[in-house]
């Protein structure tokens, strides 16, 4: 009243206004910097906007206050940057484990604790999708060179993925490859991881022969141990194995110039192969081993494989007494003893034996 006029004493109350409250309707909106699909998700970040909602310290902001919902198995927060009062950036990690289903309703629930409006537990965006990609596993093999039946042994095969991976390419094991259609001898002697998409394989053959070229060899990759395959083997493409028809030839040379009824009893020869190997040269049977064209009495005391394409044998002779020459003295293995030579016997080149008259 000492302010005013005519009101002596007390105060002057004005007439009443109504002062409406709001009652705010926090929202969260959610927006990626870019689609949302498995295979960029790594490299994915999400912006947050409030509206009707505040952060109580956006520079103080955790991880732990932000929750992924309906995200595949892998995915999590790498990094949180408050902007401001009403923006956060969530910066996204995924491991690549992969899925193959389209997560329609993905969101982030943000806890209300750090939060000034909401008083539930958790105000949760608006959604989003999450697209995932649909791998097709392709395997594509090649050789150090042309693979052919003669140099199998020494080849070396590489595997390249598309769309697939090793779950460890350093523990790969022989068994885990499979050879199809690869002929009979052909075997894997070892296994090599280079990275998670790549594998090496060493050959190895028996040399068994095969006279027609395969034109489907492949190699098939057990599914456990590979993350995208998962049942049954991952096939690579086709390669061509090419045959080599095979001449075999023995030659025989004897340790001296000259085989004479005199020393026959003496004589050792060497057999040497082209195209045709020992199954086994260490355990070779004399029983295989014949002589065609010479004296009687001439035999076969010893036979030493002294490596797969060559064998000493030594000869035994009675003296029994010829005045002819043999002009047509062979030496001859049945195939029992041999890979290329399927079926009768090996004959060698002729060599002389000259008489004592």
């Amino acid at each position: 009243s000492s302010v005013l006029i005519q009101t002596e004493s007390g105060v002057l109350i004005t007439d009443t206004l109504v002062i409406e409250a709001w009652v705010e309707n926090p929202q969260a909106s959610l927006t990626p910097d870019s689609v949302l699909t498995e295979y960029s998700l790594d490299i994915r970040s999400l912006t947050i906007d409030l509206s009707e909602e505040k952060f109580k310290s956006f520079a103080g902001l955790l991880t732990n206050d932000f929750t992924l919902v309906d995200v595949p198995s892998g995915t999590s927060i790498q990094s949180v940057l408050g902007i401001s009062d009403t923006k956060v950036e969530i910066e996204l990690r995924y491991n690549g484990l992969d899925f193959d289903t389209d997560h329609e309703n993905f969101h982030v629930d943000i806890d209300s604790s750090v939060l000034i409006q909401t008083e539930t537990l958790v105000l949760s965006t608006d959604t989003d999708t999450i697209f995932a990609y649909v791998e097709i596993p392709v395997a594509t093999m090649s050789a150090d060179s042309m693979l052919r039946e003669w140099n199998l042994d020494a080849n070396r095969l590489t595997i390249d993925f598309t769309e697939e991976t090793f779950l460890d390419h350093n523990n790969l094991e022989v068994s885990n490859f499979t050879l199809v259609n690869a002929p009979v001898g052909l075997g894997i002697e070892s296994v090599s991881g280079v990275s998670p998409t790549q594998v090496q394989l060493d050959l190895v053959y028996t040399g068994l022969d095969f006279d027609v070229t395969v034109t489907d060899f492949a190699v098939d990759i057990i599914d456990t141990v590979l993350l995208q395959t998962t049942s049954g083997a991952l096939r690579t493409d086709s390669l061509m194995i090419i045959a080599y028809i095979e001449d075999p030839v023995s030659t025989i040379v004897a340790d001296s110039s000259v085989l004479n009824e005199q020393r026959l009893d003496y004589r050792s020869l060497v057999v040497t192969f082209d195209e045709e190997r020992f199954f086994d040269y260490l355990t070779l049977n004399p029983l295989n081993f014949s002589l065609s064209g010479a004296p009687t009495g001439t035999g076969i005391q010893s036979i030493t494989g002294n490596s797969p394409t060559q064998a000493t044998i030594l000869l035994q002779f009675d003296d029994t007494d010829f005045d002819v020459d043999y002009n047509d003295f062979r030496l001859v293995i049945d195939n029992s003893e041999l890979i290329q030579t399927g079926s009768g016997t090996l004959v060698s080149n002729p060599l002389s034996i000259i008489a004592w008259v």
